[in-house]
This record gives C-alpha cells, structure tokens and sequence, in this order.
C-alpha cells in the first residue's frame, strides 16, 4: 500500500509542476524620455507610476494564459522610500493594477493584479542599470481567476531616465520601463484530475486486497 500512495503523491506533484515561468510581460511602450512611466523624487522620497488609458502602445501579453491585451493602462499606489544602501532604496507595501482599454478603474476588475509587501529601487546613476521589483508578492485579476501561485515575482527594467533638475542627478529622475513577472503555480490539481487519480487508486487497492 505504501508504495502506491507514494506514485500517487509524486504524479499530482508533477502535474501540479506542468506551468512554470512567466505571467505577464510587456515591452517598453515610451518612444522616448519625454513620456514617461515613473517618477522617483530622492527629495520627496517617493515613487509614483502609471500608464493612463489616454496613452497607447502598452500591449500586455499574459503568457500564462496565452491572451495579448493592447493599448492596456495601469495605475500603482504611491510609495514611499526609506533609506537601504548605497545601490537601492526600499518601499512599502503597494499595489499595481492593470486594466484594459477603456475601462472604468473605479469599477472593472483589473486584468492582473499585483499586491506586494515591499519593494525595491536599485539605482545605478543615469547611466546605470535601474529597476523595481518587489518582495511578498500576490498576483490576482480577471486573468489569473482561481489559480493559485508562489514565488510570485515582477521587476520593471528601467530606461531613458530623466533628472528630475537637469543640473542635479541625486535628485531624482523620470523613466520608462519593461515589465516582467513569473510564478510557479501551487501544487494543486484540479478537481477532475483528482477524482480520475482517486479512481485509478482505489482500483489499484480493490485489486491489491481481492
């Protein structure tokens, strides 16, 4: 009997396994520094960010579930920063929202959602490799449904960054970004594919005893 349960264990762990990489991406939408996704201000010691609908070129593509949304819009809760090293500061918690063209932030339900604990702001300079990505991640949304994931992570890669004073780098600056995100979906099958396993065992079982 114990060498069947353990079969039955390791098949639902590598069904549970048949997804694992990216959620959803998309590609740079500014054509340049003149527009764009997010401001960070090292004297205010903030972050804000966002798309809005009237802007176009975001195309989000939710490899998870194969769809592609275009000319998408995203808002983010401002952030505030705290002091971490010399190469990043770090933030609170902050949710990021994205939605499809032409709907009502107030009442549609967001394509992808993401809730995070914290975040960080890796600073290279305005020539340097800058990004936000987070910790204590929760993805959710009308593109997600009920699945459920873990080592939930996303970054956006920043790029054209703009000084916020044209003759003070520290001050902050304006850039644009990428964005990418993975997961690895929770080893939970689903409900068909635990009754068909619960089937086989039991078959297994009758057949072991008779």
């Amino acid at each position: 009997m114990k060498k069947f349960m353990v079969i039955l264990v390791m098949v639902l762990v590598f069904i549970g396994n048949a997804y694992s990489g990216t959620i959803a991406t998309f590609s740079d939408p500014a054509l340049n520094a003149s527009i764009s996704l997010f401001n960070i201000n090292s004297t205010t010691k903030t972050v804000t960010g966002g798309w809005s609908d009237a802007q176009t070129g975001l195309n989000l593509q939710v490899v998870f579930t194969g769809n592609t949304f275009n000319d998408v819009f995203f808002t983010m809760t401002p952030l505030v920063m705290t002091a971490g090293s010399l190469t990043y500061d770090t933030t609170g918690a902050g949710t990021i929202s994205f939605f499809a063209n032409n709907a009502n932030p107030l009442s549609a339900t967001p394509l992808l959602q993401i809730d995070f604990d914290s975040a960080s702001v890796s600073f290279g300079g305005i020539s340097g490799d800058n990004s936000f990505s987070s910790n204590g991640v929760k993805f959710s949304g009308s593109e997600i449904g009920s699945k459920l994931f873990s080592e939930e992570v996303f970054a956006f890669s920043f790029a054209n960054l703009k000084a916020l004073i044209p003759t003070n780098n520290e001050k902050g600056y304006t850039a644009t970004a990428a964005f990418t995100s993975s997961a690895v979906p929770s080893h939970v099958p689903e409900p068909a594919t635990v009754a068909i396993l619960s089937i086989g065992a039991i078959a297994i079982l009758r057949r072991k005893t008779a």
